[in-house]
């Protein structure tokens, strides 16, 4: 449902039938087909959003993407109606808002239908809007209703006014009723009214003389046939005729059809008694329809008791004044009745005190959301919110008109969940927070706009949200409040899990003790709930939190046992969207400790929920997981899925998760062996992250240094591999991490370094369960081993590493294998076919703690290795060295003090074991190893 409480993607459903103007529906719909603006214009009351919407109901089939309704009506702000329409059609919103243009872009290839309802009151906006669209979006046609031209080039009028009125010159009346459109509507309205009305002898004559005193306007029309429940034809007709005769001398300056409908509002206006009337004009309050509920508690006051309002507004409703949807238990006024009670509300002195009442439910009803929202029933309460945003934008612009402004922020703060999880709302309700956080208010209302404000901020300026987080811990602190102290802790902690998952995790385990005490300890209220339920949240939000920056700094088994913690925790609670979250965390754990079928089945979950939700981030979560699997499985699928989220972070303007998603998609072009696409993706995502926050994220600067090996960039990989060195503070090397130095200190020629290091990261993989990494060093430490000249303890690794990968179901990357065929064909070349399957078929009998132990055994044997730079003796290094100065072999003679026909023999063995063929490649190898290979701690 929209805010409108239409469903996305369809029309309203009238209670009442649609009678006349066939041949304008007909025209309209065959110009929609080349004309991409039609504007109905008319005075109120004349029927143009009935019009519009028959008009769509019958145009639908000729548009792909459906035909959408958005009645603004209940707008005031003219910064909001890109923002509405965007709402309306299911749109997020960027971070600084929708605009007219940005609309335009989302739309751009879409073929729909789009009915904008009521644009007069924001005629300059919607004008903006609309020439955007029809200029940006070709397929895309709009019908929009108002009582003036937008003004828009290229923008196609159609005037209406009443409905059809035949001469009844020469025609008996009753030919003339039953050929009059006017005719036909009142009879329907007045049969809806009363179920036994029939047309008497003589009736005929008085309603076509009814129908014209009305000029054919179907408002007036309505209420002048609600009125048969209780009045003759003959009474209605005498009524209006005296009605006309009063008003006529006050508004010639009127045009004409404006003087009927208000002499049919003022003659309907008469006939109540005055406690329908203060209801009537109280109801104008309203933004876009109300509840009964609602009705009582803003109608209900001085003369009118709240037990009377039920029986007013059937009244109301009885007499076409108030229109009721009963499929909804929902009520609307008119919008040119709302502007006439409005005005009456005016005269009668009643305005603040009709919207202070207004303020006062709305405050009421978002406070009754707090429980809900941290269980099932979040997923209704998602819709009342969506019905009634209207009206709580009302209550909230109210609450600063009147300087209410702590009862402002109490509403927005209980509202707080429902913005976040609107992803076209969090930019409006970002703006809200700050326009409250510049009054005065009272400190808890300020650290509760703080923390939600930077909970709408996070992803799309998460600098902004930092800034926010820290001025929460610090007013947490100076009030001695710790429930808000933790609730900063958590914003910062959710920003510190970006690019510095250390330190999130060393934040997580400061707050987490906190967040238990206040949940089992204050009692205190808060507007959107109490102090239990938020600090269940903030709790649930830290174990999410840090299983995610365990798994990005290679921990997945803690990651799992706090993910699994969260599930269970939000399970107990009945909090769907809570275990939803939890387990996205839990599915990048799963497939990091090489538990693809858990991860798979978690993303599925989060799938269904963000469908049952119609939440797109769970769905993109999911994509990117479900993406990930089969890129590791060699899946085809895997640019299908990354790519569905990526569309939704784009779409959604999410920049956290599509520098995510981007670094996903330059890890499956490096797996594909496509190394420059695939590192120029991970540049873009390395350098969109560290924009975000501050610091790249250090999984996708390890991978860039491991493709800038396999290019043969291998300063470019020691860059790398030094800016993550500088970034880690206290956290010890991860094993990824490790991994990119040791497969760089074999490409560089130290294939003992290159062992040490695989069989550190082996460990720490290994310990913290990060299968997957622990496969990729075991190849890694089985080629060290084979370049150290150890065949049978390198073949016994590749079995080991075998036999995991078939467990894992993961499948080697393209630049992995072409590095890796080779080394395996020379194990098998040195060992023999026999030896080399016995010693394979040894390898994948040990368990993976068991591989690391044999490969920890050979890590500090200092014997030479048989290729690489390492291999080379102390005077082939010298040669090797000087080849580099371009020293021709006369010259490094001299230098050495040994004959050119010893050069030339250091030469020969230097060539076959670094595997160049001439001076110019050793040149580029003695380049790249003038220096010691960089160690990293252990």
């Amino acid at each position: 449902m929209n805010s409108r409480g239409t469903a996305l993607g369809s029309l309203p459903n009238p209670p009442t039938r649609f009678i006349g103007r066939q041949g304008t529906i007909a025209a309209l719909c065959e110009r929609l087909v080349d004309g991409r603006l039609i504007t109905i214009v008319g005075p109120g009351g004349c029927g143009k959003t009935r019009l519009a919407v028959e008009v769509g109901r019958r145009a639908r089939p000729l548009f792909r993407d459906g035909a959408f309704f958005v009645d603004l009506s209940g707008i005031t702000d003219p910064s909001l109606v890109a923002g509405t329409v965007s709402e309306g059609l299911g749109l997020p919103q960027p971070p600084e808002g929708t605009s007219a243009a940005v609309l335009a872009g989302q739309l751009a290839e879409r073929k729909l239908l789009l009915v904008i309802d009521n644009c007069e009151h924001l005629a300059d906006s919607c004008a903006e809007l609309a020439e955007a669209l029809v200029s940006g979006c070709p397929r895309l046609r709009v019908l929009a209703t108002s009582r003036e031209l937008l003004g828009v080039a290229g923008e196609a009028l159609l005037s209406i006014g009443g409905l059809e009125l035949p001469d009844r010159a020469g025609q008996e009346c009753e030919g003339w009723l039953r050929d009059s459109e006017a005719g036909a509507l009142f009879v329907d309205r007045a049969r809806q009214a009363r179920a036994d009305f029939s047309i008497r002898e003589g009736d005929a004559s008085v309603i076509a003389a009814i129908c014209e005193r009305l000029d054919g306007i179907p408002l007036a029309l309505e209420l002048a046939a609600a009125r048969t429940r209780m009045m003759s034809i003959q009474a209605i007709a005498e009524g209006l005729s005296d009605r006309f005769r009063l008003l006529m001398g006050n508004v010639r300056s009127s045009p004409a059809r404006q003087r009927t409908l208000l002499s049919s509002i003022e003659w309907s206006w008469g006939l109540l008694q005055d406690e329908e009337r203060c209801v009537l004009r109280r109801l104008a309050v309203f933004a876009s329809g109300f509840t009964l509920a609602a009705a009582e508690t803003v109608c209900g006051g001085g003369d009118i008791e709240r037990g009377q309002v039920l029986g007013l507004l059937s009244a109301l409703v009885d007499k076409s004044l108030v229109q009721a949807d009963a499929t909804v238990d929902r009520f609307r006024l008119h919008e040119t009745i709302r502007a006439y009670s409005a005005g009456a509300l005016e005269v009668a002195g009643e305005v603040a005190r009709a919207r202070d009442r207004h303020l006062d439910y709305f405050s009421g009803l978002a406070k009754t959301f707090g429980s809900n929202v941290y269980t099932h029933e979040m997923v209704s309460t998602v819709q009342v919110f969506q019905t009634e945003l209207d009206n709580f934008r009302t209550a909230l612009d109210w609450s600063v008109e009147s300087k209410q402004f702590d009862a402002g922020a109490e509403v927005l703060t209980a509202l707080g969940t429902l913005f976040n999880a609107a992803l076209a709302l969090r930019h409006e309700a970002l703006e809200r927070c700050e326009k409250f956080l510049a009054a005065e208010l009272e400190p808890l209302s300020s650290a509760s706009l703080m923390y939600w404000g930077a909970c709408y901020a996070f992803y799309s300026e998460p600098s902004r949200s930092l800034s926010l987080a820290l001025k929460l811990t610090e007013l947490g602190r100076a009030v001695g409040d710790d429930f808000f102290v933790t609730c900063g802790l958590e914003t910062l902690a959710r920003f510190q899990m970006l690019a510095a998952p250390d330190e999130c995790v060393r934040t997580v385990d400061e707050f987490l003790p906190l967040a238990l005490r206040a949940q089992s300890t204050d009692s205190r209220d808060l507007p959107g709930g109490n102090v239990a339920d938020e600090a269940l949240a903030v709790f649930l939000a830290g174990l999410i939190y840090k299983s995610t920056a365990l798994t990005k700094i290679g921990r997945p088994i803690e990651a799992l046992a706090a993910s699994d913690l969260a599930v269970r925790r939000a399970t107990e609670h009945d909090w769907l969207w809570g275990a939803a979250w939890a387990r996205v965390p839990a599915a990048s754990a799963a497939l990091s400790a090489g538990d693809m079928s858990r991860a798979m089945a978690d993303a599925k979950t989060v799938w269904q929920t963000g469908d049952i939700l119609s939440d797109a981030l769970f769905k993109m979560w999911a994509e990117m997981t479900i993406g990930s699997v089969y890129m590791y499985r060699g899946d085809p699928h895997a640019a299908d899925a990354l790519g569905r989220a990526r569309a939704i972070a784009e779409s959604c303007f999410d920049r956290v998760n599509l520098s995510e998603v981007k670094g996903l998609q330059g890890q499956l072009q490096v797996r594909l062996g496509e190394l420059d696409e695939g590192y120029q993706m991970l540049r873009e995502a390395t350098s969109e992250g560290q924009s975000l926050a501050q610091y790249p994220d250090a999984q996708w600067v390890a991978l860039l240094a491991e493709v800038a090996t396999w290019r043969g960039d291998y300063v470019g990989a020691r860059s790398h591999l030094d800016a993550l060195a500088a970034q880690r503070s206290t956290w010890p090397v991860p094993a990824a991490e490790m991994r990119a130095s040791a497969r760089l200190a074999r490409h560089e020629g130290d294939p003992l370094e290159s062992l040490r290091l695989a069989c550190n990261g082996l460990e720490a993989a290994t310990q913290a369960g990060a299968l997957l990494d622990a496969v990729e060093l075991l190849e890694l430490a089985a080629m060290s081993s084979a370049d150290l000249g150890r065949p049978v303890e390198a073949a016994r690794l590749l079995g080991a590493a075998e036999a995991e990968r078939e467990t894992i179901g993961c499948i080697r990357a393209v630049p992995a294998e072409k590095e890796f065929a080779p080394v395996r064909t020379a194990i098998e070349t040195a060992l023999g076919l026999a030896a080399f399957q016995h010693a394979i078929s040894e390898g994948r009998s040990l368990r993976v703690t068991e591989a690391v132990g044999y490969a920890r055994r050979g890590r500090g044997i200092r014997a030479r290795p048989v290729f690489g730079w390492a291999s080379l003796t102390p005077a082939e290094r010298e040669v090797a060295l000087l080849v580099g100065e371009r020293l021709s072999n006369q010259e490094i003679a001299a230098r050495l003090f040994i004959s050119t026909v010893t050069v030339k023999s250091h030469l020969t063995r230097i060539f076959a074991k670094l595997g160049v063929s001439n001076r110019r490649q050793l040149a580029v190898v003695a380049a790249n190893n003038g220096r010691e290979p960089r160690s990293l701690p252990v």
